[in-house]
């Protein structure tokens, strides 16, 4: 773990927020090269999604932290500064900012919402570095040949389980996209193979900050804040897929009957 990077005599920086700013700025110029719009509009769109993002992501992460400890983070200064975040926050947060930007305000075109995802899988990839360094979303004690040293115990590397399936959901993104899949497709597939990839690695987590939650009735069982949000973000993702395929026939069939 290398949780600051030292510069000179007591100065140093917080190695989370330094990669994290690696990430946003990564993210920001495949955005740039791949929507090719003028400087002011990326530049509205990346600073308006990455604030409510940060702050939707704080907000959780104090709401289940105060729930789960009892502690408030909100009145530290620090808290607002440093680790400690919920990506589903995040990804909400921005999605809300997306929706009144583009779809409200009609600033932006919302059928381009699809070459945002690769950038921001790359970026959230890039992301689970500074954790990695900083120690924190770390994986649970394990004895095989791959695990990482960290928290004086052997554990499952998850950050790299994490970056390794980002980086293939971008490239499946990607490919959807050449072949000119329809837009909800594409948007499914983000919002399903990411909640896949929470679901499966929460369970590979050994760290309880993140909020950890224990049902007696389902024998002893847990769910982490992300596995329940993952878990109604596929049901969702069903249902409007099930809704969409109903639609689909229902104009077909209207199409078949005009003719």
């Amino acid at each position: 773990m290398i949780p600051y990077i030292h510069l000179y005599s007591d100065f140093k920086i917080d190695t989370y927020l330094f990669i994290l700013g690696v990430a946003i700025s990564i993210t920001y110029i495949l955005t740039k090269i791949t929507l090719r719009l003028k400087e002011r509009e990326i530049l509205i769109l990346f600073t308006g999604c990455g604030v409510c993002a940060w702050v939707f992501a704080k907000l959780l992460f104090a709401y289940v932290f105060y729930f789960k400890f009892g502690h408030n983070l909100l009145t530290h200064l620090n808290f607002w500064f440093s680790g400690g975040v919920v990506f589903y926050g995040a990804l909400f947060g921005g999605v809300i900012f997306f929706i009144q930007y583009s779809i409200i305000m009609k600033k932006f075109d919302s059928a381009k919402a699809i070459y945002l995802l690769p950038p921001l899988c790359v970026g959230m990839a890039i992301g689970r570095l500074g954790c990695l360094f900083s120690g924190c979303c770390y994986g649970k004690v394990c004895n095989y040949f791959w695990c990482i040293r960290m928290h004086n115990f052997d554990r499952h590397p998850v950050q790299l389980y994490e970056i390794f399936l980002l980086l293939i959901l971008a490239i499946i993104i990607v490919i959807l996209i050449k072949k000119k899949f329809l837009n909800f497709i594409v948007l499914s597939t983000f919002f399903s193979g990411h909640a896949l990839i929470r679901l499966l690695l929460e369970n590979f987590r050994g760290d309880d900050t993140r909020g950890v939650w224990y049902y007696p009735f389902a024998f002893s069982y847990s769910l982490s804040t992300s596995q329940i949000i993952a878990i109604c973000v596929i049901t969702l993702n069903i249902v409007f897929c099930i809704f969409y395929v109903c639609l689909l026939y229902k104009n077909r069939k209207n199409a078949e009957v005009n003719t």
